[in-house]
């Protein structure tokens, strides 16, 4: 098998094996209460959160229940140096129950990729690296710091 079959191989391997990530975070999608935004909720915040809040949202106005973002950039592939790659990315994020799932492509090398699924699902986070979707390069999951780690990040993403 030549290289241009393995990448074939591997992103179709890769698809069918995280295409569930995606279809399990909308499972999980809980139905929101309230459905629009009432300012009288927010009463009990901080001065700055309200602040925040009433500058943003108007009464009445719907709230949020999941968002899709697409995502192109540079990636920064060491911790000590400057190592920039090119990246794109599709990500999923619901607000109840908290969750998300980052499908990011990092270009290693031209032509050669390492998948990347950055997730957070009822509970449990999910780091799973794999270079042309064949060679996994991390797999992290089913620990409470990996846990931990993707619900700081969904906080962060849910409450911006």
């Amino acid at each position: 098998m030549g290289i241009v079959g393995a990448i074939a191989i591997g992103a179709y391997r890769w698809h069918l094996g995280t295409q569930e990530l995606p279809a399990n975070l909308e499972a999980v999608r809980l139905p929101i209460k309230p459905l629009t935004f009432d300012a009288r909720e927010i009463a009990d915040l901080p001065q700055p959160v309200q602040r925040y809040f009433r500058a943003a949202l108007k009464d009445g106005q719907p709230l949020i229940v999941a968002a899709r973002a697409f995502h192109e950039g540079t990636f920064n592939l060491s911790e000590t140096a400057e190592k920039w790659s090119a990246f794109n990315s599709t990500q999923v994020v619901i607000t109840q129950r908290p969750g998300f799932d980052w499908d990011g492509r990092i270009a290693m090398i031209p032509a050669i990729n390492a998948f990347v699924h950055d997730a957070y699902l009822s509970g449990e986070g999910i780091l799973h690296a794999a270079l042309l979707g064949l060679v996994t390069l991390a797999d992290l999951r089913d620990t409470p710091e990996a846990a931990q780690e993707q619900f700081l990040q969904t906080k962060l993403q849910t409450d911006q």
